[in-house]
């Protein structure tokens, strides 16, 4: 079974609604590959109606916080896939990949994610998709849309990145990762293309040595 199955099927398991994502163009990814190291503090407004009627949208970003723990494309990486997490906290948003030699971290002020409109998100899915979600973007493009997947737990699906080139980068919500799911998913994917191929966070952005 090819690399690329394995992880499509992977992360279905993990976010069962991923697959109503809307692809972006190449040349749009590229203008938005890169979070910003210098971002302008933006207000945060207040949405005047939900993503969904019975799922109101946060007025804030922080009330997502918390660790989400994913896999992302990597060139450096012996199987093309590394570890992302994504720590949300009051005042900032840091990101620690493990590219397959080190660890590339990134952070944002968690006050230049403003909250998307209804109208903004639906355009991420499928036409006729009536997703149980709602979203956060930055003035440089960058967005974060929250998936529920039972209810008072969240994945995070990142667009906006180079990685959208394979598919929006998802990552499992805090509550799954306590209970050891993100681990399951890197088990399956072990199974399939060797243990200890996969460059891990806790051993400096590589495989186990």
């Amino acid at each position: 079974m090819k690399l690329s199955m394995i992880v499509a099927m992977t992360l279905a398991a993990i976010s069962t609604q991923a697959g109503t994502f809307e692809s972006s163009s190449g040349k749009e990814m590229l203008a938005q590959a890169q979070m910003q190291r210098t971002p302008v503090p933006a207000p945060i407004p207040k949405p005047t109606e939900p993503a969904q009627p019975g799922l109101p949208v946060p007025a804030s970003l922080v009330s997502m916080a918390g660790v989400y723990l994913g896999l992302t494309p990597s060139d450096g990486s012996p199987i093309g896939l590394g570890e992302i997490e994504i720590k949300i906290t009051a005042d900032k948003v840091k990101s620690r990949v493990a590219t397959g030699s080190r660890i590339q971290a990134e952070e944002l002020d968690t006050a230049a994610f403003m909250a998307m409109t209804r109208d903004q998100l639906l355009a991420e899915f499928k036409p006729g998709s009536n997703p149980r979600a709602f979203g956060f973007l930055t003035p440089g493009g960058l967005k974060f849309i929250f998936l529920e997947n039972k209810p008072g737990e969240f994945d995070l699906v990142m667009k906006g990145m180079l990685s959208d080139f394979l598919g929006p980068t998802m990552l499992t919500g805090p509550a799954q990762v306590k209970r050891g799911e993100f681990e399951q998913a890197v088990a399956k994917i072990e199974a399939q293309v060797g243990k200890d191929k996969l460059p891990r966070l806790k051993f400096g952005g590589k495989p186990k040595p």
